[in-house]
């Protein structure tokens, strides 16, 4: 009897644990958005996963959490579980360029040329003065031997973003939504 006595409060403890975590907080959103920089990056993800579990946000909310938990995934150089996050990102909200972007740049880390210069060519349909998503096609051009259409669209990256060159490298991490 005190077996089950036990078990039964060890699953209400549980449950109390995992309702308290999926907490839609102020403090989660803030995590999630980074919004302090004293917030590490393991108290980031955690943030946004607090949001996304708790259930309660807009779908243009859940992805932009997708969106900022992919970018601190990518800080991490877990680019795998970036994409996941990217992926559920595009799926609730497949017309925000950004996410195309973010994502574009994960599968040029992983050397996915292809799937990067597909993201990075729908970034610019949907946002045609995108100087991210013109330097990471121009990047991956490059990379796949295609020298003048790589150097053609980083020129226009330049031109759309002076600083898009300095930016590039340390992208996605400041790329929140």
């Amino acid at each position: 009897m005190r077996a089950v006595s036990f078990l039964s409060a060890l699953g209400v403890l549980s449950s109390l644990a995992a309702s308290a975590a999926a907490q839609d907080t102020p403090q989660n959103w803030q995590a999630c958005f980074g919004s302090k920089p004293t917030y590490s990056l393991t108290q980031q993800v955690a943030g946004c996963t607090a949001a996304i579990n708790a259930g309660t946000a807009t779908p243009a909310n859940l992805a932009t959490a997708f969106n900022n938990r992919g970018v601190t995934y990518a800080a991490q150089k877990d680019y795998v579980r970036a994409i996941a996050d990217y992926d559920q990102a595009i799926r609730l909200e497949p017309h925000e360029a950004v996410f195309f972007e973010n994502r574009g740049l994960a599968e040029l880390k992983l050397k996915r040329l292809q799937s990067a210069f597909a993201d990075y060519n729908t970034a610019i349909r949907l946002d045609g003065k995108s100087a991210y998503g013109y330097y990471g096609r121009g990047v991956t051009a490059l990379r796949l031997g295609r020298t003048a259409e790589g150097k053609a669209d980083i020129a226009l990256a330049k031109r759309l973003d002076a600083s898009v060159a300095k930016d590039f490298p340390t992208f996605p991490s400041h790329h929140r939504k």
